[in-house]
């Protein structure tokens, strides 16, 4: 999971417990700046965008 800081704290509180378990990596960032091959790379680096 990926959001902006303050958006990721409104997720937590508002997630029931089974989708927070789910949960395997989160990361407070904003990264609506990025482009979409800059993006694909950080998210998905074993693709090799």
């Amino acid at each position: 999971m990926t959001a902006a800081p303050r958006f990721l704290g409104l997720l937590r509180k508002a997630w029931p417990r089974q989708v927070a378990d789910e949960v395997m990596q989160e990361e407070d960032k904003d990264l609506t700046h990025l482009t979409a091959q800059e993006l694909a790379a950080r998210l998905l680096p074993s693709r090799g965008a």
